[in-house]
This record gives structure tokens, C-alpha cells and sequence, in this order.
């Protein structure tokens, strides 16, 4: 830079500027500043000697005025700095994250493991409720089939009403039944209450009802077949019994073959029923 161009920047006399000209490539970051702390001091002293006032408002902006401000900080030097400013809050930043991060797993681990907990807690107080059942239901089962009589079997029974109910009484006798002849009134011959075969032929019940024995000897079946508790008929000498004790019969079905001297008698308790007359299949009651 010429010497007036400079001196016209700073607006003072060409003779009072002091220039030292320094090769670029051979000065140091040192001798750079003290350069340039020289240079403002003289332009200092220049300015305040002609007018502080107007010195202060004609210094270019760029240009240092104080001490401590004249010494700049060399770029190798702003580089370091501004590395080590900016490095921290960046370490800083990454050990915060770390931080939360393994506080948020830690967190999620123990919620975890606690959830597990409750969970295994929740199986295993199923399991043994699942276990008390079946073993209640165990005991239930055996207590019914070998002690009857239990008070588990007993309460059971109060409460849910499984316990049998009162028995009643059918009370029934033969003559409020319409009844029919055991075969065809042709091949019977009735005698106090007694009808017997004069033939070969099947046996029909003369009401519905159940079995309630079947007896065999010498070749001879006997069979009572119960229609009410006081009301049977007894059928004595068949060839055959088709029917066996507890099967339900029905007055329309053979229970047994009778031979020729086979007899079928009613009874009302132990007392056998004679008021009746046969008219061909049909049972007229006489009373």
C-alpha cells in the first residue's frame, strides 16, 4: 500500500506514518502482532494529538484501539479453541444421552421383570386352583362310590338337591287298570283266578310294567312281572323267558312261550285277583 493511500485513511500527514514492511513468508504469528500493536500505538498517539473527539470517530472500524484487544489470536490458535468450546458441550451432550438411554433400559429392564413376576405369580395361583378342583373332584368321585353316606355327600346333596327324592308309593291295584288276557281266550281256561293254557303259545303281559324276577327250575321259567307296588302278575311254567330281570314290558310284546299247563295269575299284594271274567282277550272286571 502506498504511503498516502494510508495516510489518507487515517487522515494524517504522509511524514508521520512509520511503515515497516516485513516479508509474509518470513514473519511469525509473534511478529505479526507486535507489528501490529506498533502500528495502532503510533495511530493512537497521532490521533489523540489532533482531536480525540474526531480521532475516535475516523479510526476504521478494523482497527484495533486498546492493548488487550491488539493481540489476535493466531488461526491455528481460533481453530484449538473453538475445537475445545465446541468439544465439551458435544461430550457433554453424548455422556447426557448415554446417560438417559441406559437410565430408560434400566427402567424397562426392571418393568419388565417385574411384569414377569406378576405374570409367573398369576400361573402359578391358577395352577393351584386348578389343582384344589380336580382334587375336590377326586374326592367327590371316591367319597360317592365308597362312602355314600359323607358328609361332603351329604352337603352336596342338601345344596344342590341331588339327594333322592322321597319314594313314593304307586298304590295302584288291578282293578283300576284295563287289562287284557295273557293270549286268545280260546286256548284258556280261567279258575279262581287262575288262567291257564290249554296249548302251545306266546305270553303276553296284561299291563305295562318291569320285571322284577325271573326264576328257572326243571327246565321251567317263573316270572313276576311288577306293574305297581302292590299291583303283579306271575307267570309259572313257561318253555322260554324272553325277557330278564329289570327289562321294561309292554302288554303288546311277548315276555314268554308258554306249553300247554302254563298258568298266569294277578296279584294285588299277596292276595290274587278273582273278581274278572274272560271274554275272548279282554278282562271284564265283575266289581
Amino acid at each position: 500500500m502506498a504511503n498516502a493511500e494510508y495516510a489518507e485513511m487515517i487522515e494524517m500527514p504522509v511524514s508521520t506514518c512509520e511503515m515497516v514492511a516485513v516479508p509474509e513468508k518470513k514473519r511469525s504469528a509473534l511478529k505479526d502482532k507486535l507489528l501490529i500493536r506498533r502500528v495502532n500505538k503510533n495511530a493512537e498517539k497521532e490521533l489523540k494529538q489532533k482531536s480525540p473527539q474526531k480521532a475516535d470517530e475516523n479510526v476504521p472500524k478494523n482497527t484495533l484501539t486498546s492493548e488487550t484487544e491488539i493481540v489476535e489470536i493466531a488461526p491455528s490458535e481460533k481453530k484449538e479453541k473453538a475445537k475445545k468450546q465446541t468439544s465439551k458441550p458435544a461430550k457433554t451432550a453424548v455422556s447426557n444421552a448415554v446417560d438417559d438411554d441406559a437410565k430408560a433400559i434400566s427402567i424397562a429392564a426392571a418393568k419388565e421383570k417385574t411384569d414377569e413376576k406378576a405374570r409367573k405369580f398369576r400361573f402359578n395361583v391358577v395352577g393351584a386352583e386348578v389343582a384344589a378342583i380336580f382334587v375336590l373332584a377326586v374326592a367327590i368321585i371316591l367319597t360317592n362310590v365308597f362312602w355314600e353316606d359323607s358328609g361332603i355327600n351329604t352337603m352336596i346333596k342338601s345344596v344342590f338337591g341331588t339327594g333322592e327324592a322321597a319314594a313314593v308309593l304307586d298304590t295302584r291295584k288291578a282293578e283300576e287298570f284295563t287289562v287284557f288276557a295273557p293270549a286268545s281266550g280260546e286256548i284258556l281256561t280261567l279258575d279262581n283266578g287262575v288262567m291257564t293254557f290249554s296249548e302251545k303259545a306266546a305270553v303276553y303281559p296284561p299291563e305295562n310294567g318291569k320285571v322284577a324276577s325271573v326264576e328257572i327250575k326243571d327246565g321251567k321259567y317263573t316270572l313276576t312281572i311288577a306293574h305297581t307296588d302292590v299291583f303283579k302278575t306271575v307267570i309259572s311254567g313257561a318253555d322260554a323267558a324272553y325277557v330278564s330281570v329289570g327289562d321294561s314290558v309292554y302288554k303288546n310284546v311277548p315276555a314268554a312261550y308258554a306249553k300247554a299247563g302254563t298258568t298266569v295269575a294277578m296279584y294285588n299284594g299277596g292276595d290274587i285277583v278273582t273278581d274278572y271274567i274272560l271274554d275272548n282277550d279282554n278282562v271284564i272286571w265283575q266289581s
